[in-house]
Parts: C-alpha cells; sequence; structure tokens
C-alpha cells in the first residue's frame, strides 16, 4: 500500500516507547525547528520522522509535554492510529488521566482490530476505574472540610452562648445579693445619713448663734435678734 512504509515504522516506534526510544540527533533537532516548506512527500516523511523521534526522545527524559505537542505534530502530517496511542501513553506517565482516557478510547474507536487493542481496553477500564476513585476521594474531602467548618462553627456558637448565659447569671446574682443587703451597709444609705446629719449640725449652729447672749435655754420661746 500507499503507507505501507508509515505503518511499519510506527509500529516499531510504538514497542520502542516502552523499550529503548531513538536519540534525537542535535542537528536534526535543530532543523526541525525551522520552517519548513512540504513541498513534497519526500519532505513530509522527512518532517514525520523527526517529529515521533523527537516525541520518543523526550518520552525517554520524561518531558511528557514535549513529547505529546511532538506526537501530535506528526499525527498532522500523518493521521496513524499509533500515535493517538503514544499520546494516550504519555499523558498516563505525566498522571494526567483524564486526557489519557480521551486518547485511548479515540485509538480505540479509530483501529479497533490493532493488535495493542486489548492493552487499550484494559487501561481504559483502569482510567476510568482511577478517575472515579479521585472523583469519589475529592467529595469526600470536601464534606470532610465542609463538615470541619460547620463543627467549629457550631463550637464557636456553643462557646458565646456560654459566655453570655455566664454574664447573665453573674449579674443576676449582683443584683439579688444588693436587694438582700441591709439598708446601713448600702453605699447610698450612708451618703443621705451624712447628708443629713451635716444639715441638721448646720441648723442647730445657726439657731445657736440666734440666740442673745445670756439667753438660758429651759425650754421657753424667746425672740431671735437676726444678725443684719
Amino acid at each position: 500500500m500507499r503507507y505501507r512504509w508509515l505503518a511499519d515504522f510506527l509500529a516499531l516506534l510504538v514497542f520502542g516507547i516502552l523499550l529503548h526510544p531513538f536519540q534525537l540527533h542535535a542537528a536534526e533537532r535543530d532543523a526541525q525547528k525551522q520552517p519548513v516548506t512540504l513541498s513534497s512527500p519526500g519532505e513530509v516523511q522527512r518532517q514525520f520522522r523527526l517529529h515521533v523521534e523527537a516525541a520518543q526522545a523526550l518520552f525517554r527524559a520524561e518531558n511528557w509535554q514535549q513529547a505529546i505537542t511532538e506526537y501530535l505534530a506528526a499525527y498532522q502530517l500523518h493521521p496513524q492510529s499509533l500515535l493517538l496511542f503514544n499520546v494516550a501513553q504519555t499523558y498516563r506517565k505525566d498522571q494526567k488521566l483524564t486526557e489519557a482516557l480521551r486518547y485511548y478510547e479515540e485509538f480505540l474507536s479509530i483501529d479497533p482490530q490493532n493488535p495493542l487493542a486489548p492493552e487499550c481496553e484494559a487501561q481504559i477500564r483502569a482510567m476510568r476505574t482511577q478517575i472515579e476513585a479521585e472523583q469519589v476521594s475529592a467529595e469526600r474531602r470536601q464534606a470532610e472540610l465542609v463538615a470541619k467548618q460547620r463543627a467549629e462553627e457550631a463550637a464557636k456558637l456553643t462557646q458565646e452562648k456560654l459566655s453570655l448565659e455566664q454574664k447573665v447569671a453573674e449579674e443576676k446574682r449582683t443584683t439579688e445579693a444588693l436587694k438582700k443587703q441591709p439598708v446601713y451597709k448600702k453605699k447610698w444609705f450612708w451618703v443621705v445619713l451624712g447628708g443629713a446629719v451635716l444639715t441638721a449640725g448646720a441648723v442647730g449652729i445657726v439657731v445657736w448663734q440666734t440666740l442673745p447672749q445670756g439667753t438660758p435655754l429651759d425650754g421657753e420661746s424667746y425672740n431671735f435678734n437676726f444678725p443684719h
């Protein structure tokens, strides 16, 4: 077939990603960064090979995101299903399970008879199980966080209520103690009494000063001469 060489080449590269990925030469790496006009099938083939080999080298270096970029660039030149499988594998290595699941499913839908289909199906089941487990775990953590916040708020409200009740009880005891206190022990009593004593003393002094000198105090009435 026209693209038989591509299928053979990609088959070797897919197994190479799991064993010993190809090394990308520095000169080829620099060449692929330069803008190239794909004017011939030979140039397309060369660029395709450079992208795939670059992706394999980046995969080996655990540079997951750049490896994915190179695989997808190769896929744009020749949409071979094996490239999608490699993208899925790379996302799985990068712990991006949702993206990995997407590309596993896309690979399987495009090429269900591929020899890698059973492995892909197993990975899909594993991805779904792990994603669901992480979702359940995340929901549980969120529920625990909300429960903790509500418990803290309830404890705070309870403490505020107890403090208020203690304050009210203390004020009540103080009021009751004041009601039971004898009059002579109350401050206002001595203030009033002191004022009355001072007033009486002042009146007595005035009366005494107004008595005529030598007037006997025998209970009879007198005519007072008030000073002018």
